[in-house]
């Protein structure tokens, strides 16, 4: 970002996130990309990631290259034993409730503060007007979902005790069909035993959320670069090829990315004809990119676990971190 603002030359083609996007297009710094080929591959994308590659003047400013997405995945055989439907477990109390009241040997696995993370990506896209500087965060909402999981759910090492109910993962270990009632996870992971698992949204911190966080990552051409009608070039190439680009380098490059809103798009690697697969191609078409993904190092959270903090405290520093953020 430094070296884009300075008016740096050396790279061509940027990979941004939205946050990034949002800034450098609401500065005037881009590069319109003129291209029906380009054009076309932003179309066939599911409408809110094309909708967002458009600046306020009109102009195609990005092309969306890859995303990811994450659910509530249940094994097939919890689904059955518990008559599981996604209603059940659509807000966070009552996911928690869920896992918190079964009785049985299988544990809720969780992989840190990601829960959480989705959670507060929820409240910061529904709840606060960061462009106005309006936000607020002494809401019993966002109280709620901070005391709730960042009472039970580990940020960095061992601190707090984890709840009941649930296991932390450090997210590179396979989880157990056998032994899972629940656990956060995105598709890449668990394609290979697809019809082993469904997926559900991330349960909602209230009504007032209307979709799911996607993580999603956008080619951006270098506004400064000596090397534009290339660079077209290039992410044209990329567009004309993004099945075959997707469906030979996916697990190691894309992490299985749903983008297209097409689903004859998806190669066989996706296994189209499984319920993981429409399951997740579902959470992701109903997405939104957040473009205020606050940069923050969250101390509030670690002196809030460490019992530094009270929690009136712990939220009144993370409003201050952002105070600063968006001041500078």
């Amino acid at each position: 970002m430094i070296k884009l603002m300075a008016g740096d030359s050396d790279v061509d083609i940027y990979f941004i996130d939205g946050t990034e996007a949002r800034l450098l297009i609401e500065k005037g710094i881009y590069t319109p990309i003129n291209s029906e080929v380009i054009s076309e591959h932003n179309n066939g994308c599911f409408d809110y990631l094309a909708e967002f590659c458009i600046s306020g003047g009109g102009d195609t400013a990005l092309m969306p290259l890859t995303s990811s997405v994450s659910g509530v995945l249940v094994p097939k055989s919890v689904v059955s034993e518990q008559q599981l439907d996604g209603k059940d477990i659509a807000y966070i109390d009552d996911y928690l409730d869920f896992v918190r009241n079964y009785t049985g040997t299988r544990k809720a696995y969780s992989t840190g503060d990601n829960l959480y993370s989705f959670l507060n990506y929820q409240y910061e896209k529904y709840y606060c007007d960061f462009a106005n500087g309006l936000f607020d965060y002494s809401t019993e909402e966002y109280r709620h979902i901070y005391k709730e999981l960042l009472s039970g759910y580990r940020r960095r090492g061992e601190t707090p005790e984890t709840v009941t109910g649930f296991v932390h993962s450090n997210g590179s270990e396979k989880l157990d069909v056998n032994n899972v009632l629940a656990a956060e996870g995105d598709f890449s992971g668990y394609v290979d035993f697809a019809d082993d698992w469904r997926a559900y949204p991330i349960p909602k911190i209230s009504a007032q959320v209307e979709a799911n966080f996607v993580n999603a990552v956008f080619a951006f051409i270098n506004p400064n670069s000596n090397n534009k009608e290339a660079a077209i070039k290039v992410l044209e190439a990329v567009a004309e090829n993004y099945n075959e680009l997707t469906d030979e380098v996916a697990y190691e490059v894309f992490c299985y990315p749903f983008i297209k809103k097409d689903k004859a798009e998806y190669g066989e690697k996706y296994q189209t004809d499984s319920d993981l697969f429409n399951d997740f191609y579902e959470i992701a078409a109903n997405g939104f990119v957040h473009e205020y993904q606050i940069a923050s190092y969250r101390n509030d959270i670690d002196e809030y676990q460490s019992g530094s903090l009270s929690l009136d405290d712990a939220i009144a520093m993370y409003r201050r971190e952002i105070d600063i953020w968006l001041n500078e």
